[in-house]
């Protein structure tokens, strides 16, 4: 699992690829806990490169919410594969997250 980090001012760009499993979530998280969440109005999470994202990878997901939402920042997470899609949209998370699957 990898990520590519782009800030510009208030929004940050993480392109994400590999497999975000157990192993893969704690490097997700990793990465994530570098960013100064008070900072951030908008977070783009883009999953077009994610071959599969399991329960732990979930949990990261809700932990960070719960960082950059407690400043008001919102979440995006776009290009994401059709079974993956189907898989956050099964555990509601599209009541969380703004949800785009890849087209």
């Amino acid at each position: 699992m990898e990520c590519k980090v782009d800030i510009s001012g208030g929004t940050v760009q993480v392109t994400v690829s590999g497999r975000i499993d157990e192993e893969g979530a704690e490097k997700f998280k990793g990465h994530l806990q570098h960013l100064d969440t008070a900072a951030l109005d908008t977070v783009i999470l883009d999953f077009s490169q994610v071959t599969y994202c399991g329960s732990a990878g979930v949990g990261k997901l809700l932990l960070f919410y719960k960082a950059v939402a407690s400043h008001d920042g919102q979440i995006s997470i776009v290009n994401i594969p059709p079974d993956i899609y189907q898989d956050f949209k099964r555990v509601q998370l599209d009541e969380i997250f703004s949800l785009q699957p890849a087209s």
